[in-house]
């Protein structure tokens, strides 16, 4: 079973670390080789495609091909564990914010009593959660290891109360199928996992920025978590597709459940302002919703000399074609500004 520790909201080099082998040991398996004996050829194509990514961020770039296998293992490598830590550290921190405490295993007012005292509520209690511009869902990964801890600290009676978890995804990308089933849930021990514990994964291909007319009779009636973390920096800056974006994330919004449904929205700071300013201004009009944080930068950075995964730094890093200690593609712009909006019972 995966372990969830609380942490400060400092990333953790040794749990980057650990998520970093653990990644490694998915695409050994994956691949049915260790990591040293893989041909030099593929290990030079995946540590280029890690530049082509770290080119391609720097340059704001919103076309990306993300279609290669190599480019999804070099994205699984140098990008997954801080898109992890990201979802992990926001879950701390809206426990902080609500309590003020020190302890985030504390389970006082907060997500976590709120959902610990909706499992206890009644046996089988559903669960819908949903990513938005989820790509391989690492966040899928942190959320599960969120529900471990909570499993735990909420001394549900039996196993009959642990949730139905549905979790839908969001993406445009069809590509990424293969990162969420050879990386996301060989994490999470998807398939080994028990029927009561199963997650239902729904992996969905959409745009976005387009009209959501045809999936608005599809959406749940009513959701628990809504998380979008770095998407803003996917969509086209013109105003019709940003609108047409909030209009897609108010559908969702609406049909939070009240005392117990979040939206979670992390972007990075050189996203455009447009879409945190339209999502502030909706929240500030709906009193049914009320910010537990509003704008708060976390550092999502760490010193990733302390945090690799050693294997990774021979047989890939290695390969690089640029100086990557001098080029720190972890560090790069990593500072997430977040917002988290809480549907409140009036």
């Amino acid at each position: 079973m995966s372990q969830f520790v609380p942490i400060s909201p400092e990333v953790s080099p040794a749990r980057l670390k650990t998520t970093d082998k653990r990644i490694r040991r998915c695409l050994e398996l994956e691949k049915g080789t260790p990591m040293e004996v893989w041909p030099i050829d593929e290990r030079k194509k995946i540590a280029e495609k890690i530049r082509y990514l770290s080119d391609s961020y720097y340059n704001h770039s919103t076309d990306i091909d993300y279609s290669s296998k190599h480019t999804q293992i070099a994205y699984a490598i140098a990008y997954y564990p801080n898109y992890v830590e990201g979802l992990t550290q926001i879950l701390e921190l809206i426990n902080l914010q609500e309590t003020g405490l020190q302890n985030v295993t504390d389970l006082s007012d907060s997500l976590y009593k709120a959902w610990a005292s909706y499992f206890h509520q009644q046996k089988r209690q559903r669960l819908n959660v949903v990513f938005f511009g989820s790509g391989p869902a690492p966040e899928l990964y942190s959320f599960k290891r969120f529900l471990d801890f909570l499993y735990r600290q909420a001394k549900l009676p039996d196993e009959e109360y642990i949730p139905q978890v549905s979790v839908d995804l969001f993406e445009m990308e069809q590509a990424w199928e293969w990162s969420l089933e050879n990386v996301t849930k060989s994490l999470m021990n998807h398939e080994r996992l028990p029927s009561y514990r199963k997650m239902n994964i729904n992996f969905q291909q959409d745009d976005l920025t387009k009209p959501f007319s045809s999936i608005a009779k599809q959406l749940k009636q009513e959701y628990h978590l809504i998380f979008l973390q770095n998407l803003a920096n996917e969509i086209p800056r013109s105003d019709q597709e940003t609108h047409s974006f909030i209009n897609n994330l108010k559908l969702f919004i609406g049909r939070l459940k009240p005392g117990v449904g979040y939206c979670v929205v992390a972007s990075r700071g050189y996203q455009h302002l447009g879409v945190n300013d339209l999502i502030r201004d909706y929240v500030e009009q709906e009193e049914s919703l009320e910010f537990v944080i509003e704008g708060l930068r976390i550092d999502l950075n760490a010193d990733h000399q302390e945090g690799e995964d050693p294997k990774l730094k021979n047989y890939i890093y290695s390969e690089v074609p640029w100086n990557y200690r001098r080029f720190d593609y972890r560090r790069f712009d990593n500072n997430s500004v977040v917002f988290a909006i809480k549907s409140v019972v009036k």
